[in-house]
């Protein structure tokens, strides 16, 4: 049986949300999280100020709805002790009606926040993969290349053209080294 926190779906702002945290917080290929990542940070932090949001809402209901209840046990009898009032209010049915959409609202807003907090060590791990990448290429004499290698795309006047691309370091014909190599791989 899964964990019934591996995918979590929440109504903010009347929309649901969710993550599949076995998926979306993976790192998997670099280009494509990298891509991706801020555009789901994004997301999350706006999933987590409508949490917040509604849980201000939440609070604001309720606080409205014991200040309804305090005036009316207060009209019946003007001298009640506050903690009996207080009592009267939350031996209520609607008292655990409130205190339930208080408290889902306050876990939405942890959640989602958890969510982000958990996009933002992703983002962190990125960058440190993406070092070490780097640093694996330097250490075997290769660069990163800012262009893809490989065929390139060039426009003009509205038609396509491909334009094969030379490689960066590639020797100038008749360089001494080239000439001196040739034919020793039968490639003369």
């Amino acid at each position: 049986m899964g964990s019934p926190f591996k995918r979590r779906t929440i109504t903010v702002n009347g929309s649901e949300v969710s993550l599949d945290i076995d998926v979306d917080l993976q790192i998997g290929a670099l280009s494509g999280d990298m891509d991706t990542i801020a555009a789901q940070m994004g997301f999350w932090a706006s999933v987590w100020a409508a949490a917040v949001r509604e849980a201000d809402e939440a609070d604001a209901h309720y606080r409205n709805w014991r200040g309804r209840q305090i005036g009316e046990i207060l009209r019946s009898d003007p001298k009640l002790a506050e903690y009996k009032v207080n009592a009267r209010i939350n031996a209520m049915d609607d008292f655990l009606k409130w205190k339930h959409a208080q408290a889902l609202a306050a876990e939405h807003v942890v959640l989602a926040k958890g969510l982000f907090e958990s996009l933002g060590r992703k983002s962190n791990q990125l960058q440190s993969k993406g070092a070490m990448s780097r640093k694996e290429l330097d250490a075997t004499g290769m660069a990163t290349p800012s262009v893809p290698r490989g065929k390139k795309r060039m426009k003009r006047k509205g038609v396509e053209e491909r334009a094969v691309a030379e490689p960066r370091h590639a020797p100038k014909k008749g360089d001494p080294r080239v000439s001196a190599m040739r034919g020793m791989f039968g490639n003369g």
